[in-house]
Parts: structure tokens; C-alpha cells; sequence
């Protein structure tokens, strides 16, 4: 009878174990999909260029924001990382220190009442882009959503001019979702 208890508990215990490490798994591997982190970029490293570039390569768009025109992020969420670039048609209008060309954010009417809870850390007005290659200006938007901001869709238009290149005016228009904070995100 010993015996048996004995392999009773053993079986127990490694079936308990395996349990723990698939609730592990499930908890975290799906945790940057299910926090609305897959579009969150942190950096414009070589892996977010090449990313950007495709969509250049693919589509007949000059600007790029984010990975799509819908972005998720959380109630609480301190930095967001929003990907921005822009492919000028003409090199020159960068100009001589890659200062030509500067974006603009506006907030547009939307179902948001308290635009408050939302704060663009790193400005809305002729902001100038982190970096130039080969014509294509890189930056990062900053946003910052407080817990207390209201579960709605802010609209955002994104404008770049270029000094003296009245031609490469463009526009685009990016809806932020805010979210419920999730529980274990």
C-alpha cells in the first residue's frame, strides 16, 4: 500500500509541474498580441526599416505610420512607440543638414471626449525627423495614455511639409484605439 501512495504522489507532482509550465507558456508568449505590443516600437532599428522600406516597395504611399491605420494600446501604457517615415520624391528638399522636411499631428473630432489622456511626449508641431537615409526620413511618435483616459478611438491626421517643396506635401490619418489594461498585461 506504501508503494502505491508513494507512486500516487509522483504522478501527482509531475503532472502538477507540467500544468504550472503550460499555464506559464499561455500567460507569456501571447502577452505582447494580447497587450497590443506587437505594433509598439521602442527603437528604429534596422528590422523597423527594412519593415518600413517593404511598405514603400509595396504600396504608392511617401508615409508610413506604424504597421497599420488601427493602433491598440492600454489604459497606463507610459511609452508607445509609433514608427513614422517619410520618402521624399526629391532628395534635395531634405536640405543641407536634413531639417527640410518636418511632421505635424493634429486630433481630429472623434468619439474622445477627454483628449487629456492622451499626451504625445515628443511634440505635434513641425517636429523634425530623427534621422534621413537615402531621402527617407525615420522617427519615432511618442504616446503616453494615462490609466484614467477613456476607452475610445482618438483620430490622429499626420502631416509632413517641406520647406520650399510645396509638392511633397502628404497626409495620412491614424485611428488609437484605447483599451481596457488587461489583466497580466
Amino acid at each position: 500500500m506504501e508503494e502505491k501512495n508513494k507512486k500516487i504522489i509522483k504522478i501527482t507532482l509531475i503532472v502538477s509541474i507540467i500544468i504550472i509550465v503550460l499555464i506559464g507558456i499561455w500567460l507569456t508568449s501571447p502577452i505582447y498580441s494580447r497587450c497590443g505590443y506587437v505594433s509598439n516600437v521602442q527603437t528604429i532599428d534596422k528590422q523597423t526599416k527594412g519593415d518600413i522600406d517593404n511598405i514603400f516597395a509595396v504600396s504608392d504611399t511617401r508615409l508610413v505610420v506604424g504597421f497599420s491605420h488601427i493602433l491598440n494600446i492600454m489604459q497606463g501604457t507610459k511609452d508607445f512607440g509609433i514608427p513614422i517615415a517619410f520618402a521624399a520624391n526629391d532628395s534635395h528638399a531634405w536640405g543641407a543638414n536634413n531639417e527640410g522636411c518636418k511632421y505635424s499631428i493634429k486630433f481630429v473630432e472623434s468619439d474622445c471626449m477627454n483628449k487629456n489622456g492622451i499626451l504625445i511626449k515628443n511634440g505635434i508641431s513641425n517636429v523634425t525627423f530623427g534621422g534621413v537615409i537615402n531621402s527617407v526620413g525615420y522617427s519615432l511618435i511618442k504616446i503616453e495614455v494615462n490609466k484614467e483616459a477613456e476607452l475610445c478611438t482618438q483620430r490622429f491626421v499626420i502631416t509632413v511639409n517641406c520647406d520650399g517643396y510645396p509638392n511633397e506635401t502628404t497626409s495620412t490619418t491614424v485611428d488609437l484605439d484605447i483599451l481596457k489594461k488587461k489583466l497580466f498585461c
